[in-house]
């Protein structure tokens, strides 16, 4: 018994084994530590349920934009659509969290202008100017009766809260942006859920996908208060340097407000 055991011990002594050992051994921890790190985020996207998620994206559409190069307009196709560089980052980074979280799940990206599976769950990003989505969701249905985005001067205001959102300037550069979560039953099908991610600018959009994504400080209060509140309407905050938007903290919560 006694040699047996030794003979084991040279064998995991052997620098090959002892190399795969390693690698398992790194490999079973990583997962693990996957798996704690991911929980708050689980807690958070399971009340999708169905095995297709949706994320509907912005878009701009312009008939013509300038090139600086050759000082001239080009036309745009119609089907060409404009978004911005803040926004673009965060529908990737979204779609990337998805999909290590979900990896049976199916995610669709698809446009706002073509989407009919109204009566699905799905995450709309981007706010009424630019997603046919949103405008539904909050202008038309209203899933929260206190909140407003005012156009062309891009502010929000939330008269639950009396709370006014509007971004510092200077230069004509934006200081700070305010992002906006919603999370509320789908008004074409309550058994289903819908997720609202937008900003007073696209800055804020990317601070609201940041603050479900990436910032475990706010992923876990974001969590605590679904469990509570089923309807939520989450403001976050970030500052804003050039085109980067920094990490976002939550300036308020609260139960999204009915008729």
């Amino acid at each position: 018994m006694i040699e047996l055991v030794e003979k084991i011990k040279n064998i995991f002594q052997i620098p090959f084994v002892e190399g795969i050992i390693g690698a398992i051994v790194t490999y079973v921890f990583l997962k693990l530590k996957l798996r704690v790190s991911l929980r708050p985020l689980k807690k958070i996207w399971r009340i999708f349920k169905d095995d297709t998620i949706f994320i509907i994206l912005p878009g701009i559409t312009q008939d013509s934009f300038y090139i600086p190069i050759v000082k001239q307009h080009s036309k745009i196709p119609k089907n060409v659509k404009l978004m911005p560089f803040s926004e673009s980052i965060g529908i990737a980074e979204l779609q990337k969290t998805l999909e290590q979280l979900f990896p049976k799940k199916r995610i669709v990206l698809s446009n706002s202008e073509n989407f009919f599976n109204i009566t699905d769950s799905y995450i709309s990003i981007g706010g009424p100017s630019v997603n046919k989505i949103t405008h539904d969701l909050l202008n038309v249905h209203k899933i929260d009766y206190g909140f407003q985005l005012i156009y062309p001067d891009h502010y929000a205001i939330d008269d639950v809260a009396k709370k006014r959102y509007k971004c510092d300037e200077d230069d004509n550069q934006i200081l700070n942006d305010y992002g906006f979560i919603f999370i509320s039953n789908n008004p074409h099908n309550s058994q289903k859920k819908v997720c609202v991610l937008c900003g007073v600018w696209a800055h804020g959009t990317y601070s609201a996908i940041q603050a479900l994504t990436s910032s475990k400080m706010t992923i876990k209060q974001i969590a605590k208060y679904l469990k509570k509140n089923k309807n939520i309407l989450i403001v976050t905050k970030s500052n804003v340097s050039d085109v980067n938007t920094g990490a976002p903290t939550i300036d308020f919560m609260r139960p999204l407000q009915n008729k």
